[in-house]
């Protein structure tokens, strides 16, 4: 088993960042080839969590995703890293709803993200670009 430290919570947090970067990279190629006003890349101060908090780390700055589609809007904002059960958390707001974007994947293996489910039976779906597009058009 690998002892946590200080230094493991910090490649941790670059390699969250680094899934985060990659998914919205998806996300630049998935809206190329259909109508959209602008995305919208920034950052923000990640919440302090209980990790980073045990071992001293400070919060570093996230990057969020934001598509704008006439009077639609998909805002992507990371909530936290350290889910039980997931690689992290991502909160999703569209115009009329809010959804949670989970990564399942452990370790090294990348990233597989899955939308969570108003479903006990299911309770997760994967999430790519046929789910992605389908947030774009809620409420058109």
């Amino acid at each position: 088993m690998v002892q946590m430290n200080k230094e493991l919570v910090n490649r941790q947090i670059d390699d969250w960042i680094d899934r985060l970067n990659q998914l919205y990279d998806k996300f630049d190629d998935w809206v190329a080839a259909i109508p959209h006003d602008r995305t919208k890349r920034e950052t923000l101060k990640q919440p302090l969590e209980p990790r980073m908090r045990q071992f001293h780390v400070a919060a570093r700055s996230v990057p969020t995703y934001t598509i704008f589609s006439g009077k639609q809007r998909v805002s992507f904002v990371p909530a936290a890293l350290w889910v039980p059960g997931t690689n992290g958390r991502v909160n999703i707001t569209t115009n009329h709803k809010q959804y949670i974007l989970v990564d399942g994947a452990n370790g090294d293996n990348g990233s597989k993200w899955y939308l969570v489910m108003d479903d006990f039976d299911h309770p997760l779906a994967p999430f790519g670009k046929k789910e992605f597009l389908g947030l774009l058009a809620e409420g058109e």
